[in-house]
């Protein structure tokens, strides 16, 4: 029913719209409309997941949440187009109200990543809270993992193309620059920024 009535208005409002305006308009309705059904799915497939109540989920989101994650979305969260999300069964993921997670962004969690309120990700940033296990001759176990937490606080900028690694604490207020590879703890009221140098040979 809902959807319906989105379509509906979605309609009769395009009357209003041209041009570039359009093509946000259109995208946005699609993004609640498939924010809505996926979260109709999750309440009958995935029991442990608690979504608040707006969502937008964009063209070529792939989300896959196992059964027994345990996943809390809070209201007003943004899951841009081509990023992925995944959530492993017994794992823990938290998206706090109005987090922003960008175009091609890849989040996936297999022991705990929370993300904080009004946190917003630019493109291609990737989380993993784990690694490859790797044997004593020094070969990579395929489906193995060392793990640890990952947890971004609130009101933070994490630029595109950063890597945040396992074990990573990142305080609120913060900004980190783009291209940056981050593990450890980032103290509140941080900027961060790797700073590179170009050679000419």
């Amino acid at each position: 029913m809902i959807p319906t009535t989105l379509i509906i208005l979605s309609v009769i409002i395009l009357k209003y719209i041209n041009g570039e305006d359009m093509g946000k308009y259109i995208s946005n309705a699609f993004a609640v409309t498939n924010g809505l059904l996926k979260k109709a799915i999750w309440k009958v497939k995935c029991p442990y997941i608690h979504s608040g109540g707006f969502l937008r989920v964009f063209k070529g989101a792939d989300i896959n949440f196992y059964r027994t994650a345990d996943v809390y979305i809070g209201n007003g969260v943004k899951l841009d187009k081509n990023c992925t999300v995944v959530c492993v069964k017994q794992a823990k993921l938290v998206f706090g109200e109005k987090t922003g997670i960008g175009p091609g962004c890849r989040v996936i969690c297999r022991k705990h990543i929370e993300i904080g309120d009004n946190t917003m990700f630019g493109p291609n940033v990737f989380l993993y809270d784990h690694d490859h296990r790797i044997d004593e001759n020094n070969n990579v176990l395929r489906s193995e993992f060392t793990t640890d937490e990952i947890v971004i606080g609130k009101n933070c900028w994490i630029g595109a193309n950063t890597i945040i690694l396992k074990g990573t604490k990142i305080g609120d207020n913060c900004i980190i620059g783009a291209g940056c590879i981050i593990k450890g703890t980032i103290n509140t009221g941080s900027k961060v920024i790797q700073k590179r140098t170009t050679t000419y040979l």
